[in-house]
């Protein structure tokens, strides 16, 4: 199952893609997940963003559910939500390190690139 799980290690927050099957690629549900992820308390000292599995970080957006989109529009709203997971890691109050493992393709390096610090293998 596709989410986006969030784990609170001391004052260090670690948010990871859980979708591993898909090489933790993103679909419209996990964009607005993703996003509302970065709103951190003040006890945060910085974030970790890492995709699940050593497969991939974020293996871009979901082709099938691209392939879907018929119209502009669907096109536009589709993304914007990654456009609005770039804002959030950006907006963040604290620094955001991606912990890049394996692919890093297409919105993955988008978001990647919003991030603060990259480590990857």
């Amino acid at each position: 199952m596709s989410r986006i799980e969030i784990e609170e290690r001391g004052d260090v927050r670690h948010i990871i893609v859980a979708n591993d099957a898909k090489l933790n690629t993103l679909n419209s549900p996990l964009l607005e997940a993703l996003a509302e992820a970065f709103a951190v308390g003040p006890d945060t000292r910085a974030v970790v963003l890492a995709g699940e599995g050593p497969r991939a970080f974020i293996g871009g957006a979901d082709i099938r559910e691209m392939g879907a989109i018929t119209t502009p529009e669907g096109g536009r709203q589709f993304i914007t939500r990654v456009h609005r997971v770039s804002a959030a890691i950006r907006a963040c109050r604290v620094p955001v390190i991606a912990r890049i493992q394996g692919w890093c393709l297409g919105a993955g390096m988008e978001i990647a690139a919003a991030c603060d610090m990259r480590i990857a293998s």
